[in-house]
């Protein structure tokens, strides 16, 4: 399959062009047959790498990163399967002449007309990275398979994407969260970027949402918390659920709209936490 790779710097510094080179250099083991890079964004803080592997009549004369109308660009391993049937569904007066466009395009053409939601009907195998000029915004997906793998990593202001993990330490380390566990490992791409890699699967975990789940962490509760401790405290067998609410009213004013509103609330902890009656 094809090599890529994206780089985005959302504080705005622009990217390092040498280190996007060396990122294309060593995917070509992946993608012999070009190497191409694009460098955007609003202060030149994107850039896009692609190496690609030729293996159809279509990718060919397809050249990534790539656009068709300015604003979107993308990058990956894209194979579209249904041609015909997708093109049917995205023809409109805008978009007439689809008979002879490369996967990547028939992709790009669907995000234009549906924006994330095209993956719902996007078959085939694929992996990319899209980012979206006129809306700041970098989008990667995966087939619904998820045979093609895509790599994140967020550092600080930084996001790092590939296809390909270029060394991969021996300081794996294991931990249990949640009644799962979670592998983590050190990663290095080209260039010295270096970082932390696991088996998570949202990027918005942060490095302080993750030190929250540790078993040494301290943690404090919210607003909404607290006043469901407030409450089980008050039913402490002698107070009824009306003065249990009357009492959460006072101590949390403005948090209800209605008191049936604070007693529905008290009743519901009740019928949850409260000792079955034998």
């Amino acid at each position: 399959m094809s090599g890529f790779a994206a780089v985005v710097n959302f504080d705005g510094e622009p990217v390092d062009r040498a280190l996007l080179d060396r990122m294309a250099r060593h995917l070509t083991f992946r993608g012999p047959d070009e190497r191409r890079i694009w460098i955007g964004g609003w202060n030149d803080n994107v850039g896009l790498v692609h190496a690609k592997f030729a293996t159809t009549f279509e990718s060919e004369r397809e050249h990534q990163p790539l656009t068709v109308d300015g604003n979107a660009w993308i990058t990956g391993h894209i194979r579209v399967d249904a041609r015909d049937e997708l093109r049917d569904r995205l023809i409109t007066k805008e978009r007439r002449d689809l008979a002879d466009a490369t996967d990547a395009e028939l992709l790009l053409h669907a995000y234009a007309a549906s924006g994330t939601r095209c993956v719902d009907y996007l078959l085939g195998d694929f992996g990319f990275a899209l980012w979206d000029k006129g809306n700041r915004l970098l989008w990667c997906a995966t087939d619904h398979m998820g045979i093609r793998p895509v790599f994140y990593e967020r550092h600080a202001g930084t996001v790092v994407i590939s296809n390909t993990l270029d060394r991969v330490r021996l300081d794996i380390r294991v931990t249990f969260v949640n009644d799962d566990y979670v592998w983590t490992w050190c990663t290095e791409l080209p260039g010295s970027l270096r970082f932390e890699q696991n088996t998570l699967h949202a990027l918005a975990s942060s490095m302080e949402e993750l030190k929250s789940c540790a078993g040494n962490a301290v943690p404090s509760l919210g607003q909404d918390a607290a006043m469901d401790a407030f409450i089980l405290k008050a039913l402490d067998g002698r107070t009824s659920v009306m003065a249990a609410a009357e009492a959460v009213m006072a101590a949390y004013p403005g948090r209800f709209k209605t008191r049936g509103n604070a007693t529905s609330r008290v009743g519901d902890l009740a019928v949850q936490y409260g000792k079955e009656r034998t």
